[in-house]
Protein backbone atom coordinates (compact mmCIF):
# COMPACT_ATOMS: atom_id res chain seq x y z
CA UNK A 1 0.00 0.00 0.00
CA UNK A 2 1.86 3.01 -1.13
CA UNK A 3 1.19 6.58 0.53
CA UNK A 4 -1.30 7.83 -2.06
CA UNK A 5 -3.71 4.94 -1.42
CA UNK A 6 -3.99 5.83 2.37
CA UNK A 7 -4.06 9.32 1.61
CA UNK A 8 -7.38 8.82 -0.62
CA UNK A 9 -8.88 6.06 1.14
CA UNK A 10 -8.90 8.13 4.73
CA UNK A 11 -11.26 11.49 4.42
CA UNK A 12 -11.89 14.30 6.60
CA UNK A 13 -14.84 12.77 8.59
CA UNK A 14 -12.75 9.71 8.83
CA UNK A 15 -9.60 11.37 10.62
CA UNK A 16 -12.49 13.01 12.73
CA UNK A 17 -13.72 9.93 14.15
CA UNK A 18 -10.40 8.50 14.59
CA UNK A 19 -9.36 11.53 16.52
CA UNK A 20 -12.43 11.15 18.59
CA UNK A 21 -12.00 7.65 19.35
CA UNK A 22 -8.50 8.17 20.61
CA UNK A 23 -9.61 10.73 22.68
CA UNK A 24 -12.73 8.80 23.65
CA UNK A 25 -11.16 5.83 24.99
CA UNK A 26 -8.59 7.63 27.40
CA UNK A 27 -11.05 9.33 28.72
CA UNK A 28 -13.59 6.48 28.83
CA UNK A 29 -10.32 4.61 31.51
CA UNK A 30 -10.92 7.43 33.66
CA UNK A 31 -14.18 6.35 34.53
CA UNK A 32 -13.53 2.59 34.48
CA UNK A 33 -14.75 1.61 31.34
CA UNK A 34 -12.77 -1.06 29.34
CA UNK A 35 -11.31 -0.49 25.40
CA UNK A 36 -13.69 -3.35 24.45
CA UNK A 37 -16.65 -1.76 25.68
CA UNK A 38 -15.76 1.62 23.90
CA UNK A 39 -14.78 -0.55 20.71
CA UNK A 40 -18.61 -2.59 21.17
CA UNK A 41 -20.36 1.36 20.85
CA UNK A 42 -18.45 2.40 17.62
CA UNK A 43 -19.86 1.79 13.66
CA UNK A 44 -16.95 3.17 11.59
CA UNK A 45 -16.75 3.61 7.75
CA UNK A 46 -15.77 1.11 5.57
CA UNK A 47 -12.37 2.55 5.21
CA UNK A 48 -11.36 2.30 9.11
CA UNK A 49 -12.41 -1.61 9.15
CA UNK A 50 -8.81 -1.99 7.25
CA UNK A 51 -5.82 -3.34 9.26
CA UNK A 52 -3.34 -0.72 9.46
CA UNK A 53 -0.32 0.05 11.56
CA UNK A 54 -1.17 3.45 13.56
CA UNK A 55 0.68 5.34 16.00
CA UNK A 56 -0.90 7.63 18.56
CA UNK A 57 1.14 10.37 20.08
CA UNK A 58 0.03 12.45 23.09
CA UNK A 59 1.84 15.79 23.70
CA UNK A 60 0.90 18.83 26.48
CA UNK A 61 2.13 22.17 25.74
CA UNK A 62 4.14 21.07 22.83
CA UNK A 63 6.15 18.10 24.49
CA UNK A 64 5.78 14.38 23.97
CA UNK A 65 3.62 12.61 26.99
CA UNK A 66 3.31 9.62 25.33
CA UNK A 67 3.52 7.41 21.85
CA UNK A 68 2.51 3.86 21.11
CA UNK A 69 1.60 1.55 18.20
CA UNK A 70 1.87 -1.21 16.11
CA UNK A 71 4.43 -0.82 12.73
CA UNK A 72 2.31 -3.78 11.35
CA UNK A 73 -1.17 -4.19 10.21
CA UNK A 74 -2.48 -6.86 13.16
CA UNK A 75 -5.77 -4.82 13.88
CA UNK A 76 -8.52 -3.01 12.06
CA UNK A 77 -7.44 0.70 11.86
CA UNK A 78 -10.18 2.05 14.13
CA UNK A 79 -9.45 -1.02 16.76
CA UNK A 80 -5.70 0.00 16.02
CA UNK A 81 -6.34 3.62 17.31
CA UNK A 82 -8.12 2.83 20.68
CA UNK A 83 -5.80 0.47 21.50
CA UNK A 84 -2.47 2.60 21.05
CA UNK A 85 -4.32 5.89 22.29
CA UNK A 86 -4.95 3.50 25.51
CA UNK A 87 -1.18 2.30 25.12
CA UNK A 88 -0.10 5.80 25.01
CA UNK A 89 -1.28 7.11 27.87
CA UNK A 90 -1.16 4.84 29.99
CA UNK A 91 1.24 1.97 29.25
CA UNK A 92 4.43 4.26 27.63
CA UNK A 93 7.00 3.15 30.37
CA UNK A 94 9.12 6.49 29.90
CA UNK A 95 5.84 8.23 31.40
CA UNK A 96 3.61 8.62 34.54
CA UNK A 97 0.62 7.33 33.79
CA UNK A 98 -1.76 10.27 32.34
CA UNK A 99 -3.93 11.82 34.97
CA UNK A 100 -7.79 12.87 34.21
CA UNK A 101 -6.50 16.92 35.19
CA UNK A 102 -4.48 16.66 32.21
CA UNK A 103 -7.03 15.14 29.63
CA UNK A 104 -7.46 18.71 29.06
CA UNK A 105 -4.53 19.97 28.04
CA UNK A 106 -3.23 17.37 25.66
CA UNK A 107 -2.75 16.86 22.46
CA UNK A 108 -3.56 13.56 19.99
CA UNK A 109 -1.82 12.75 16.67
CA UNK A 110 -3.05 9.92 14.73
CA UNK A 111 -0.30 8.62 12.19
CA UNK A 112 -1.33 5.93 9.94
CA UNK A 113 1.43 3.82 8.29
CA UNK A 114 2.07 1.97 4.62
CA UNK A 115 3.28 -1.28 4.79
CA UNK A 116 7.49 -0.82 5.39
CA UNK A 117 9.19 -2.21 2.61
CA UNK A 118 13.15 -2.55 2.62
CA UNK A 119 15.40 0.27 1.59
CA UNK A 120 17.25 -1.80 -1.02
CA UNK A 121 20.55 -0.11 0.31
CA UNK A 122 23.79 -1.54 0.18
CA UNK A 123 26.17 -0.39 2.67
CA UNK A 124 25.89 2.69 5.27
CA UNK A 125 26.62 5.23 2.44
CA UNK A 126 23.99 4.00 0.02
CA UNK A 127 21.32 3.99 3.00
CA UNK A 128 22.19 7.80 3.82
CA UNK A 129 21.93 8.69 -0.24
CA UNK A 130 18.37 6.82 0.20
CA UNK A 131 16.98 7.63 2.80
CA UNK A 132 14.56 10.87 2.41
CA UNK A 133 13.99 13.58 6.31
CA UNK A 134 10.49 14.38 6.42
CA UNK A 135 9.06 11.73 4.78
CA UNK A 136 10.21 8.35 5.24
CA UNK A 137 9.64 6.91 8.85
CA UNK A 138 12.56 4.39 9.64
CA UNK A 139 12.09 0.79 10.90
CA UNK A 140 15.90 -0.63 12.06
CA UNK A 141 16.38 -4.49 12.42
CA UNK A 142 19.69 -6.02 14.02
CA UNK A 143 19.44 -9.43 14.90
CA UNK A 144 16.44 -9.67 17.32
CA UNK A 145 16.48 -6.08 18.21
CA UNK A 146 14.23 -3.55 15.63
CA UNK A 147 13.30 0.44 16.43
CA UNK A 148 11.29 2.70 14.22
CA UNK A 149 10.98 6.31 14.17
CA UNK A 150 7.98 8.17 12.74
CA UNK A 151 8.77 10.83 9.79
CA UNK A 152 7.60 13.47 12.65
CA UNK A 153 10.87 12.26 14.16
CA UNK A 154 12.94 14.43 11.35
CA UNK A 155 11.73 17.45 12.90
CA UNK A 156 13.83 17.10 16.13
CA UNK A 157 16.25 15.42 14.44
CA UNK A 158 17.10 16.32 10.75
CA UNK A 159 20.78 15.14 10.48
CA UNK A 160 20.63 11.71 8.75
CA UNK A 161 23.70 10.47 10.82
CA UNK A 162 22.49 11.41 14.40
CA UNK A 163 18.70 9.99 13.43
CA UNK A 164 20.10 6.80 12.42
CA UNK A 165 22.73 6.96 15.41
CA UNK A 166 19.59 7.66 17.94
CA UNK A 167 17.21 5.10 16.34
CA UNK A 168 20.34 2.71 16.92
CA UNK A 169 19.93 3.12 20.80
CA UNK A 170 16.46 2.88 20.68
CA UNK A 171 16.90 -0.01 19.54
CA UNK A 172 19.34 -0.72 22.33
CA UNK A 173 22.42 -0.93 20.18
CA UNK A 174 25.35 0.96 20.10
CA UNK A 175 25.46 4.61 17.90
CA UNK A 176 26.91 3.05 14.68
CA UNK A 177 24.91 -0.57 14.94
CA UNK A 178 22.49 0.43 11.96
CA UNK A 179 26.37 0.30 9.72
CA UNK A 180 26.42 -3.14 10.29
CA UNK A 181 25.96 -6.03 7.92
CA UNK A 182 23.23 -7.55 9.61
CA UNK A 183 21.44 -4.37 10.12
CA UNK A 184 18.45 -4.35 8.44
CA UNK A 185 16.34 -0.74 6.67
CA UNK A 186 12.79 -0.64 5.93
CA UNK A 187 10.90 2.52 5.47
CA UNK A 188 7.11 3.56 5.31
CA UNK A 189 5.15 6.77 5.15
CA UNK A 190 2.23 8.05 7.04
CA UNK A 191 -0.75 9.96 6.50
CA UNK A 192 -0.69 11.98 9.79
CA UNK A 193 -3.25 14.39 11.59
CA UNK A 194 -3.99 16.04 15.12
CA UNK A 195 -6.67 17.46 16.87
CA UNK A 196 -5.92 21.19 16.36
CA UNK A 197 -6.26 20.70 12.53
CA UNK A 198 -9.84 19.90 12.84
CA UNK A 199 -10.87 22.34 15.65
CA UNK A 200 -11.63 19.13 18.33
CA UNK A 201 -12.73 19.77 21.61
CA UNK A 202 -10.52 19.04 24.09
CA UNK A 203 -12.05 17.53 27.82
Amino acid sequence: VFYEDIASELNSEDKRYLLKLARQTIASAFGGKKIEDVLADQNPGKNLTQARGCFVTITEGGKLRGCIGNIWPSHPLFKAVAINAFQAAFKDFRFPPLQPNELPHIELEVSVLTVPKPLNATGPKEILDKLNPGKDGVVLQIDTSMATFLPQVWEQIPDKIEFLEELSKKAGCPPDAWKNNNAKVLIYHVVAFKESEFGLTKN
